[in-house]
């Protein structure tokens, strides 16, 4: 294999890894916070859970057209809202 095609392959390859690695951050986030609107461990008021229902929808939306940095960001916002994005 010549050197510029095996480059290409190494970044290729490298890339659909660090994909893997955020849909897994992406995947154990919504369940956290999908485990944080059942049970409210911070005993946040019920205006801050029910404003980041509409943004949790929004993140799983947006993670499957591929908006990756858009999902996370809606994510990282309901975490705030939620006081735990200290949690992981």
């Amino acid at each position: 294999m010549k050197t510029w095609a095996r480059a290409i392959a190494i970044a290729a390859a490298s890339l659909f890894l660090a994909g893997e690695a955020a849909a897994g951050n992406f995947r154990r986030d919504l369940a956290i916070i999908d485990q944080a609107l059942e049970n409210n461990p911070r005993q946040v008021p019920m205006e801050a859970v029910d404003a980041c229902r509409p943004m949790r929808d929004m993140a799983v939306k947006l993670y499957k057209m591929k908006r990756y940095d858009r999902a996370e960001r809606r994510l990282k916002m309901c975490k705030k809202l939620l006081k735990i994005e200290d949690l992981r």
